[in-house]
């Protein structure tokens, strides 16, 4: 979602998640994390996205904040950790 956006001409036709995994916090993680299951861990990302529009010129600043933040303000992370939407 991020390096495939609409701000640089992509539209997303596909993507998801596969693959999952099990973690765990390792022994010299913060105390109170050590051994703590760590859940909805994927091995591997895709996505197909469709390249529409050339919004960039040669040399032109891109603002990577501005994509971060409205993908994280749409994103499906878990309340609280700063990286979800808001209630």
């Amino acid at each position: 979602e991020m390096l495939f956006c609409p701000e640089l001409g992509f539209e997303t036709l596909d993507s998801g998640l596969d693959t999952p995994i099990v973690g765990r916090f390792a022994n010299n993680s913060a105390e109170y994390l050590r051994g703590q299951l760590v859940t909805d861990l994927w091995c591997h990302s895709s996505i197909i996205a469709k390249k529409t529009a050339h919004k960039l010129q040669p040399g032109q600043p891109f603002d990577w904040r501005s994509v971060a933040s409205r993908i994280g303000a749409s994103s499906a992370y878990p309340a609280n950790t700063g990286l979800s939407k808001p209630p």
